[in-house]
């Protein structure tokens, strides 16, 4: 039983991947296109952790395209003592079906131009009638400041696998990928995202911020043909943005971020 549950939970995975228009989707766009990190791009790429300036928590969701899947995201990133850190919970699925997942990420700087990232993990899967089965995940990566204007990221996720192969299901993720930084308002993105047994995904992203109060994001994934764009407002520290995403065969999915940023740390 424990291996249909584990190949359920990979299905629905690979299945939602084409379904993506939570923050993650575009967070290249906000973990390489920003000197300051994000919260959702400190997440994508933990190496942008050095860049935190002010603590912040955030909570995501997402109702699936035409189905009863929903998403959750809640993460928070600050620092201890000079240690920058974010963790995050998130629940993927339905009252049947369901992955579950925790993780703990702290950055480093190396130096002017260099930055590392590691995330711990545990996530869990769940299906009605059959037993929870769970396994913990490793993760690592580097952010290179190329110049002002360019950064190159790297994350691999589930490395852990390649010195402990585990039980089957046990899936790595791998993204890299480029920011261009031209002002700092406006910026755009290139991305891989490969995952196990999954094709090659490039994701493109653009990041554009109206006088500091409003943003907008436009981005396109073309191993599945799809496109979503998102509208934000900041207001006394609170970042609220709408996502929407358009897939050519599985039509609209919507999703909303709230995002309240702290006062900024010394």
């Amino acid at each position: 039983m424990k291996w249909v549950i584990l190949v359920l939970m990979w299905t629905m995975g690979l299945w939602a991947q084409a379904q993506l228009s939570e923050p993650k989707w575009l967070a290249g766009a906000d973990g390489l296109g920003s000197k300051e990190c994000g919260l959702w791009g400190g997440a994508a790429y933990p190496a942008s952790l050095p860049g935190l300036t002010r603590s912040a928590m955030g909570v995501y969701g997402e109702k699936r395209f035409l189905t009863d899947l929903l998403l959750f995201d809640l993460a928070y990133t600050g620092k201890l003592g000079t240690l920058p850190f974010l963790v995050q919970a998130q629940r993927e699925g339905n009252a049947s079906l369901s992955r579950n997942e925790i993780g703990l990420a702290v950055g480093r700087k190396v130096d002017k131009r260099l930055d590392l990232g590691i995330r711990l993990g545990y996530h869990a899967a769940m299906a009605i009638g059959y037993p929870s089965v769970g396994q913990a995940s490793a993760g690592i990566g580097c952010l290179f400041r190329c110049n002002d204007m360019l950064v190159i990221g790297f994350q691999a996720d589930g490395v852990n696998r390649f010195f402990s192969p585990g039980i089957a299901g046990d899936a790595y993720k791998v993204r890299a990928g480029a920011g261009f930084v031209l002002s700092p308002l406006f910026s755009f993105s290139v991305e891989a995202l490969q995952e196990q047994d999954a094709s090659l995904a490039v994701l493109l992203g653009i990041h554009y911020r109206f006088l500091e109060q409003a943003s907008a994001r436009i981005g396109y994934a073309g191993l599945h043909n799809s496109f979503v764009c998102s509208g934000g407002f900041v207001y006394k520290g609170m970042e609220t943005e709408l996502f929407t995403t358009y897939h050519l065969s599985l039509g609209l999915s919507a999703g909303v971020s709230l995002v309240y940023r702290f006062k900024a740390m010394e």
